[in-house]
């Protein structure tokens, strides 16, 4: 599930129809407001969000918002932004966003970071339904993650290369 949060309807709409036939659910929404509250129903896996919203937040105060709250903190937001116009790269991600996608966008380079960040989701979901793994990441503690230095090994003085 790809929630797209933009002002613009053309931009939902094109993005919808990029989405759509690699087999993604879509949810369309118009506003950054609307999407802190469908977001905490719908549990999307990813979103979508323009930066330039309409109303009183923009897409980072939203992206903000959507990690401030336990309910959807986890899941990955994609900032759309006209990057070179508006914004740096580091406010992009201070504002929690794991990753952007210029615009106008490449079709290619939509479904390939779509793709990368659903994967990442399922495999976080795969490891915490996994009695096994769960259990062996909470059993490691700092006796079994020590430097080679503490369990009684020569840390090498000099390395020489070639």
């Amino acid at each position: 599930r790809i929630m797209i949060v933009d002002r613009s309807t053309e931009n939902r709409e094109l993005l919808r129809r990029t989405i759509e036939p690699a087999g993604y659910d879509v949810y369309l929404v118009p506003a950054g407001e609307v999407a802190l509250i469908i977001a905490r129903k719908v549990k999307p896996d990813l979103i979508l969000l323009g930066v330039n919203q309409q109303g009183g937040m923009d897409g980072f105060e939203v992206c903000e918002g959507l990690k401030r709250d336990s309910e959807t903190r986890e899941i990955p937001v994609i900032l759309l932004t006209e990057l070179d116009r508006y914004h740096n790269r580091k406010l992009i991600f201070q504002s929690g966003a794991v990753d952007y996608i210029e615009m106008p966008f490449s079709r290619d380079e939509v479904l390939a970071r779509i793709g990368t960040h659903v994967t990442l989701v399922q495999a976080k979901r795969e490891l915490r339904s996994t009695p096994h793994s769960a259990h062996r990441m909470e059993s490691l503690n700092q006796e079994e993650i020590q430097p080679p230095d503490a369990q009684g090994d020569q840390k090498p003085s000099a390395i020489a290369v070639n």
